[in-house]
């Protein structure tokens, strides 16, 4: 069985892959839960995509996490996503933040000074979204929000 069919949660520990300077996850057609803990991807400048991953419900990303990238992060077309999180100093640089045809997820949680550089936010086609969580100075300088389509009450939280 090939690995795309079979991985059904994928962990990549603190400290990995620091000098990676990409990161792309495409076609995992079962896997249900991404977790990246801290430090890992913490020194590239590249870019970051997830794709065709059907089942995935949650990703998790640990604290200074692509710290270093400034390329825009941009999740769409997770259907089953749920659960997003970034820990403090996730995305620290990141341009901008943009999410949009995730009809399932329900929760994001954006750490203490998460995407803390990034311009935009913009979040679309959340039909589901019930709680926004947006820590310590998470998107401090960002100058355009855009919060569009959530069906139900969304709570937001700044702490």
């Amino acid at each position: 069985m090939e690995i795309k069919q079979s991985l059904r949660s994928l962990t990549i520990g603190q400290y990995s892959f620091k000098k990676a300077i990409s990161f792309f996850l495409c076609d995992f057609y079962n896997l249900k839960s991404l977790s990246i803990h801290s430090y890992s991807f913490s020194q590239g400048n590249g870019q970051f995509a997830i794709w065709n991953c059907t089942y995935l419900e949650s990703i998790i990303f640990g604290d200074y996490v692509f710290e270093n990238y400034f390329a825009p992060f941009n999740i769409s077309s997770l259907n089953s996503l749920q659960h997003l999180s970034f820990g403090s100093y996730a995305f620290k640089y990141s341009s901008s933040l943009f999410l949009s045809s995730l009809p399932n997820l329900t929760t994001i949680t954006l750490g203490s000074y998460a995407f803390s550089y990034s311009n935009t936010f913009s979040i679309s086609n959340l039909d589901s979204l019930t709680e926004l969580i947006i820590e310590n100075y998470g998107l401090e300088k960002a100058n355009i929000i855009s919060i569009r389509s959530t069906q139900h009450t969304l709570g937001i939280s700044y702490r």
